[in-house]
């Protein structure tokens, strides 16, 4: 048999039946999968039409999120966090292992990340500057949060820093971080902000009774080598750190102008 390969611009649905009908064939000789089973769950303004909601479905006992599209005009109200929880009963109803989905940094990465989901995969800058991120959530053996109402999805540990300049020149410019926001009681009151990066959360605090300086946070991370890398082209004056090879991973500690301490560690593969 003569073969050839041909570039198709923009190939036909025919086209895309072509390779998807044997892939999915083999799929089921193989394990047993059957084809995907879609869901949409839809907002519908007063017309009926709908301006936005939560597509998914459901392949080999996992639910796919693929898209979820909160309207400019219903923002704020918690409907993206109610769209969850639904896809969330669904998966369960339908005796999925899980939820996954796929966000860019730009996107709602914090939004997933409090809903309990993690990071299982990372692709740097796609698209260039950003980064896309994999999630999931397992449902073995958790409870439905519209039924339990309760959730631990982030922990933030609460550093002290007494100069908002020297602050945000290490953890934004060194570092990497984003600013989220700020928090005064007042014009001159202490200042209280969070900063993030990669699901990473700190919260920064000028008021004295929420911390002691000197403190030493542990965060577990991927790509440890690449952000040692990526700390030392900075030529920060203050800090050129190093990774240190332990037997639990590779380690890189930096500290702070107030003293306190990160460790950032990547596991070493068993």
């Amino acid at each position: 048999m003569s073969l050839n390969i041909e570039v198709m611009d923009a190939p036909s649905e025919a086209d895309h039946q072509a390779i998807l009908t044997p892939l999915r064939a083999y799929n089921q000789t193989a394990a047993g999968l059957a084809d995907p089973e879609k869901i949409a769950l839809l907002i519908k303004d007063q017309a009926g039409q709908a301006i936005g909601g939560l597509d998914a479905s459901v392949f080999g006992q996992w639910l796919f999120i693929e898209m979820l599209v909160v309207p400019e005009v219903a923002r704020g109200q918690g409907l993206g966090t109610q769209l969850m929880n639904m896809a969330e009963d669904i998966a369960r109803q339908r005796g999925c292992v899980g939820l996954w989905l796929d966000t860019f940094s730009f996107q709602a990465l914090d939004f997933y990340l409090r809903l309990g989901f993690s990071v299982f995969g990372e692709l740097p800058e796609h698209p260039p500057g950003h980064q896309r991120y994999f999630m999931k959530k397992r449902l073995d053996g958790q409870p439905s949060l519209s039924e339990a109402g309760i959730a631990f999805t982030q922990t933030a540990p609460i550093l002290r820093m007494f100069d908002t300049h020297k602050a945000k020149e290490f953890y934004l410019d060194f570092l990497g971080f984003q600013l989220d926001w700020e928090h005064r009681f007042g014009a001159d009151m202490p200042l209280y902000m969070q900063v993030s990066r990669a699901g990473l959360t700190l919260h920064l605090s000028e008021h004295h009774g929420d911390a002691s300086p000197g403190s030493c946070t542990f965060v577990t991370m991927r790509g440890v080598q690449a952000l040692q890398r990526e700390l030392i082209a900075k030529a920060y004056r203050f800090m050129k750190p190093e990774i240190e090879q332990l037997d639990w991973g590779h380690v890189m500690t930096v500290t702070d102008p107030f003293g306190n301490r990160i460790r950032f560690s990547e596991p070493v593969p068993a």
